[in-house]
């Protein structure tokens, strides 16, 4: 059984002409405007009936007594389960896409950074990009590099072009020859290069060469594989452009970890071939209830993904979103068949 199916045809085409309408002018919309719909064609007594009704089911409300009708969260999850009409981007739309793909960008962080920056550009919302799963990563190089006699350099690149850098001071007691460095390098780059990095720890914590140097497993585990693995990687463009009256630390803070948890927190309903759309409270963070975020998956190598995602006011233009990061979506595919990050 439909969730929907309590609603007639007539209320339904009612409730989608009035979404469609308040997401085209956003102001309340009255029964004598709906009544000039030609795919309703009844007259505005019989609507203002069938808006009386939707408003009891929960589907739209009225601000004042004298006022239109508003969607509900309800009303608008109606719409997008039932009436999205998708939008062909324009040529520029196309092109700044497009734009961006072409750049050579070697490290996936910056790309994340890119593409955050150029979903915010082209639909004026709020732009954001994720590296959820990283742990399923694989490792495509891992060094140590000595920099003077009491600092070490150390940095990993996985596959998908992530990179971490840090840089660390050694304790005084502690003397590691070039040699013995360069021993390590090569032990590393035998036992775990093209390893999963959840792998490459369970390899690793077993072996005596590493164990048995503590300062060697704070550097790999610590440092390195532990803050890769639990970082959340994620990327925000255009946030402060929404925050009008109040742009504190605290609240784009509030923003940020909304966003985060709406999308890492759900990844198990995620499927690469669908959208997560989330309206209002069903963002469970009192800050999003205003806001609606449309989130894509994208698979970028064997158990790895990201997330790019839209969060705009709730009576967002659905379809033209949707079109943007599916669009973005399949681009952001044929770069990584490229294997341009992975050079």
């Amino acid at each position: 059984m439909n969730k929907y199916d309590d609603l007639s045809d007539r209320e339904k085409a009612v409730l989608i002409s009035t979404v469609v309408e308040y997401i085209k002018k956003g102001k309340p919309v009255s029964s004598s405007t709906l009544s000039n719909d030609y795919t309703i064609n009844v007259s505005s007594a019989t609507i203002r009936n069938v808006l009386a009704q939707l408003e009891d089911d929960g589907y739209v409300y009225q601000p004042h007594v004298s006022a239109g009708r508003i969607p509900t969260d309800k009303g608008y999850r109606f719409y997008v389960d039932n009436s999205i009409f998708y939008h062909d981007l324009s040529f520029e739309e196309k092109r700044k896409i497009r734009n961006f793909s072409q750049k050579r960008i070697l490290k996936l962080d910056k790309l994340l950074n890119q593409i955050s920056k150029m979903l915010s550009q082209i639909s004026s919302k709020i732009g954001v990009s994720v590296l959820p799963h990283m742990q399923y990563d694989k490792i495509k190089c891992i060094k140590i590099v000595p920099v003077t006699k009491s600092k070490m350099f150390a940095v990993i690149i996985t596959k998908s072009g992530f990179v971490r850098e840090e840089l660390f001071q050694l304790e005084n007691s502690i003397h590691l020859s070039r040699d013995f460095i360069q021993k390590v390098n090569n032990y590393l780059e035998r036992k775990i290069c093209n390893v999963k990095i959840n792998e490459a720890k369970n390899i690793l914590k077993k072996d005596k060469m590493i164990t048995n140097y503590k300062f060697l497993y704070e550097v790999i585990f610590d440092k390195l594989m532990r803050t890769t693995v639990k970082d959340s990687n994620i990327y925000i463009k255009g946030l402060t452009n929404y925050l009008k009256y109040d742009k504190s630390s605290e609240l784009i803070e509030v923003f940020e970890q909304g966003i985060i948890d709406n999308i890492i927190k759900n990844e198990k309903n995620f499927n690469s071939q669908k959208l997560m759309i989330k309206i209002g409270h069903e963002n469970k963070v009192k800050y999003l209830n205003d806001y609606s975020l449309i989130s894509k998956s994208v698979d970028i190598d064997e158990n790895l993904d990201i997330k790019i995602a839209l969060l705009g006011e709730k009576r967002v233009d659905y379809g033209k979103m949707i079109s943007i990061l599916e669009y973005t979506a399949n681009i952001l595919k044929e770069k990584f068949n490229r294997e341009e990050m992975y050079d």
